[in-house]
């Protein structure tokens, strides 16, 4: 791919004037290891693209920031039928853009920032850096949390996920990603399964004690409490920030979801699968 390259029109659509400031910016950007998406326009016809970036270097202010956020653009009718969007950039690349800044941060964490950037021009590919080179090393090793206990966690759209072998049941284990940092829900996690002898009983007599009637009226032959606690099977736990969880159960054609916290299990949900 030869640059300069104009992307999409190369300037600003004055549907996106208050989105983001008239004046164009340098940056360099480190790409992301998602692929470009499409979306249908909310003021017209037509699609806009974007990619999610990891770094980038504001080359007009010297700016220079870590952490998730998204370049856009509106490809030209063109590019949409070449579908042009998914060859423009690589994963993990740094390159050299032109584009708009936003006219305000929307939305910040330390990890996120909404807003991102209109693009207009990519001018030169295959750029290297040490600042941007750092906040891939960065994004790559957090895909992953890391317990002597539990293994590896990988990053997916639940949030960390990984298995645990709960008193023999094979069972899902995912820590949120709601709150940072990462390693609170992960050490609540931890101690749920370091404990899980006293926690699966305790969540077995929850799950007994709130027995819907309906499980033994649709049987010709009535379950005791106790048959009722061994047929439960562990199949996933969900820890979040503040130690709250959420454990699902298997029993037959119910899923059997108790939720708690640091002082047990508080409610139950069935539902037929």
């Amino acid at each position: 791919m030869s640059y300069p390259l104009k992307v999409g029109g190369g300037v600003l659509p004055e549907y996106r004037r208050d989105q983001y400031k008239d004046e164009v910016h340098e940056f360099l950007v480190a790409i992301s290891d998602e692929a470009p998406v499409s979306g249908e326009k909310v003021s017209g016809n037509g699609w806009f693209a974007s990619i999610a970036i990891i770094g980038a270097i504001d080359l007009t202010t010297g700016h220079r920031e870590k952490g998730r956020t998204i370049m856009i653009w509106d490809p030209t009718p063109e590019e949409q039928q070449k579908e042009a969007n998914k060859t423009l950039f690589r994963e993990y690349g740094i390159y050299r853009v032109k584009a708009h800044p936003p006219a305000k941060f929307w939305y910040s964490t330390p990890s996120v920032r909404m807003g991102g950037m209109y693009l207009t021009e990519i001018t030169r590919g295959h750029v290297t850096h040490p600042f941007l080179a750092e906040a891939v090393s960065e994004y790559k090793e957090s895909l992953h949390l890391h317990s002597e206990l539990l293994g590896t966690l990988d990053l997916d759209e639940d949030g960390y996920t990984g298995s645990f072998n709960w008193l023999g049941a094979d069972t899902k284990i995912i820590v949120s990603v709601e709150y940072t940092p990462y390693t609170k829900p992960l050490g609540h996690l931890e101690d749920f399964c370091r404990d899980c002898e006293k926690n699966d009983r305790e969540l077995r007599r929850f799950a007994c004690d709130n027995m819907p009637d309906r499980i033994n009226k649709e049987r010709e032959k009535p379950l005791t409490p106790e048959e009722f606690a061994r047929g439960l099977v562990m199949d996933r736990i969900d820890m979040y920030y503040d130690g709250d969880y959420d454990v699902y159960f298997r029993f037959e054609k119910y899923t059997v979801n108790i939720s708690g916290d640091r002082d047990g299990p508080r409610d139950i949900w069935w539902e037929v699968e």
